[in-house]
């Protein structure tokens, strides 16, 4: 139990750090109870990187953040 959604990210990003760190992880974040900034943002701060570190790591795809619409829905029509 976590008294925010904030909170549940930021202990995600606690575990999520020792696999990228520690075996050279890629890792996928499919969320939709904070907005893409807020995740960034909690990263760029949990993780004590800047900014530029994280559109690296985004842009080579060792680290992706989408919302599970995009994910799961990549053309916006779910397809049976």
């Amino acid at each position: 139990m976590y008294d925010s959604q904030e909170q549940k990210i930021e202990e995600g990003l606690k575990y999520l750090r020792i696999g990228f760190e520690q075996k050279n992880e890629a890792i996928l974040l499919i969320i939709d109870e904070l907005s893409m900034d807020k995740v960034r943002n909690s990263i760029i701060n949990n993780w004590n990187i800047f900014q530029d570190e994280l559109i690296k790591l985004e842009k080579s795809g060792t680290i992706v953040i989408r919302a599970s619409s995009e994910f799961y829905f990549t053309n916006r029509i779910p397809n049976n």
